[in-house]
């Protein structure tokens, strides 16, 4: 879909790779205006309502794409995430430890789902890093790497942490950065290209990375 005014706009739906409905020299701004910062999906009305709130919604394979740069900027076609959890430690471990295995960090971090404050890696130290190893992901095409902390801070400054790559010597960081709030929340940190070559992602170089996290603020 692209927001535009008068006939700027037009929106297109496919169903399993092809086209299903779509639309050109549309008004499709409802504000005026050509962007959007909000997306709501699901049925309104009120509470007591069977149209309403009583409904479980489940989505899959939700992004969304401005249209430009060189990551993911079009449909995507049939793809799905694909999880995986640190097992192994990597190069640096500059955040401190507790809980899990003395000395192996990624036993702190590794756990799905998350178990708050038994076990964690903390710091507040500007430019520290820890990085860990993961498992191999299966051979394709790569859309885009998310580092997805479940992540808090615990003092009143402001924090921000970013990803941090390492590959063959090199550390990369992310574009991105994330902001704890006082309690834990999932932050992604999404990567459509590799920092360290500002190309898209291969399988080869997942794999033989190291992914982490930097204390930038």
């Amino acid at each position: 879909m692209t927001i535009g005014t008068g006939t700027a706009g037009s929106f297109e739906a496919r169903v399993n790779g092809a086209a299903y409905l779509s639309g050109s020299g549309l008004n499709t701004s409802g504000q005026g205006g050509t962007t959007a910062d909000t997306v709501e999906m699901g049925a309104t009305g009120d509470g007591g309502s069977s149209f309403g709130y009583g409904f479980e919604y489940w989505y899959d394979d939700l992004y969304i794409a401005d249209g430009g740069g060189s990551g993911v900027n079009t449909f995507v076609g049939d793809c799905r995430p694909y999880e995986v959890l640190p097992n192994a430690n990597g190069t640096f471990s500059d955040w401190t430890q507790t809980g899990g295995t003395g000395g192996s960090p990624y036993t702190a971090v590794n756990d799905s789902p998350h178990n708050s404050d038994t076990s964690y890696l903390f710091s507040g130290t500007l430019n520290q890093r820890t990085t860990l190893n993961y498992p191999d992901v299966p051979s394709g095409t790569v859309k885009g790497v998310i580092l997805a902390p479940f992540i808090r801070k615990d003092d009143a400054n402001t924090r921000a942490v970013s990803a941090r790559v390492y590959r063959g010597g090199t550390e990369s960081t992310s574009a991105q950065s994330v902001q704890p709030g006082s309690s834990y929340a999932l932050r992604q940190i999404i990567m459509e290209t590799d920092p360290q070559t500002g190309s898209a992602w291969s399988v080869s170089n997942v794999n033989s990375a190291e992914f982490g996290l930097v204390v930038t603020t």
